[in-house]
């Protein structure tokens, strides 16, 4: 037995495609990209960090001196309430990152309590850091204040500690229930519709592509009066239509959970969350998905066309999911969120548009471009899967 381990391993090891899946990739390759993926992580959470925030106090003249506290060496810009027609508004845009309201009665004394609100976008994958940046310098004024006390009274820094403290801070965000669920769910919905659409042009690939070859029919497929680009086009056309065909049947099901969960979860937040979505989001979804599943079914097909057995196309196939889980990641990245930039880069421009749509605050034109983009680079694969198809020299290695 231990000799056929032996020889089996031996012959293995000296497979390229074994040493590059099997050692080179989980050692190089795959640290490689969670260590790109874990500083990019890093270096927006940095900036964010030290990023300048906008902000409103409301009713300032009730606590005048709170905007001490908030300096321009904090990266903290105060702008006037009157200089915006909606605050709440203002900021869901990003014109605004936050809003202080102090309370119309406030006054503060050694046993009283000022409730500040804090109007903020609960939806912003950075509000944890720009909430925890307010929360720091409301600690600060805390600290301040019972110190003070404490000296006038006479008290310990403990015999103060049992008064309330005279700031607490009451969050509110601006963003909807919906808002809150696309920023959440939004990057892993993409992430399973995109490996749905990649096993599901899977599959018809290496039964078009390689199995041609490994069945002897290539040939005879060659001989008929049907021009190369015909043929490719016919079984691209094919893969697409059966991977499409999974992510579509995935978001068909999707509608009739959700009227499913709307009728029967109808006092239930998730049930109202879900209500929202309706038949022409999950369409522009599928529209958005279009490209992107041509993507991978043309990058598939152009591998199956070159391998010489379907072991060997499988091996060409697996970095395709190395490929695309990253640039998932990216959408659900703090800091990331759909512009110009990140509308030119594939796959996370549409996990970003996606998130928007459950979110439901698209931006239309962002998504011209992106299928624009999208479906060039779709356009540019099904090219070079044309042109393998005519070389001779991969249709027939030995």
């Amino acid at each position: 037995m231990w000799h056929i381990y032996l020889k089996e391993l031996l012959e293995l090891s000296r497979d390229k495609r074994t040493l590059i899946f099997s050692v080179i990739m989980p050692t190089l390759i795959i640290p490689v990209l969670m260590l790109g993926v874990g500083a990019f992580t890093g270096s927006k959470i940095k900036k964010e960090e030290s990023a300048e925030l906008p902000f409103v106090i409301i009713n300032e003249a009730r606590m005048p001196e709170l905007a001490e506290y908030f300096t321009p060496d904090q990266n903290f810009r105060k702008l006037a309430p009157e200089s915006f027609d909606d605050i709440p508004g203002a900021i869901r845009s990003g014109d605004l990152r936050f809003a202080l309201e102090v309370p119309e009665d406030a006054e503060l004394s050694a046993d009283d309590q000022i409730q500040l609100k804090l109007h903020y976008n609960g939806a912003s994958s950075l509000a944890r850091i720009m909430t925890q940046r307010v929360n720091n310098v409301i600690d600060g004024i805390n600290q301040t204040r019972q110190a003070r006390w404490g000296k006038q009274l006479g008290l310990t820094k403990e015999q103060v500690g049992v008064f309330r403290e005279p700031v607490a801070v009451e969050r509110v965000s601006t963003a909807s229930s919906r808002e809150k669920f696309g920023e959440l769910f939004g990057g892993i919905a993409t992430y399973i519709l995109v490996l749905l659409a990649i096993t599901g042009a899977m599959y018809p690939t290496l039964d078009l592509g390689v199995g041609e070859k490994e069945r002897g029919t290539l040939e005879t497929l060659l001989l008929t009066p049907v021009s190369r680009f015909r043929i490719v086009m016919a079984k691209f056309l094919v893969i697409f239509t059966t991977s499409f065909m999974t992510v579509f049947l995935t978001l068909a099901s999707y509608l009739v959970w959700a009227l499913l969960l709307g009728n029967v979860f109808a006092a239930a937040k998730i049930g109202e969350v879900l209500g929202t979505v309706g038949v022409a989001d999950v369409l522009l979804i599928a529209l958005m998905l279009l490209p992107v599943t041509a993507i991978f079914a043309s990058l598939m097909l152009s591998a199956s066309i070159y391998a010489k057995s379907t072991k060997e196309a499988q091996s060409y196939m697996s970095p395709v999911f190395i490929i695309a889980v990253p640039l998932v990641m990216f959408a659900m990245l703090p800091g990331v969120s759909l512009d110009w930039g990140w509308a030119m880069v594939p796959v996370t421009n549409v996990a970003l548009a996606i998130k928007e749509l459950l979110k439901g605050t698209i931006d239309y034109q962002m998504l011209v471009v992106i299928l624009v983009s999208t479906s060039v680079v779709a356009s540019v694969l099904i090219a070079f899967a044309t042109r393998w198809f005519n070389k001779e020299s991969v249709l027939f290695r030995s």
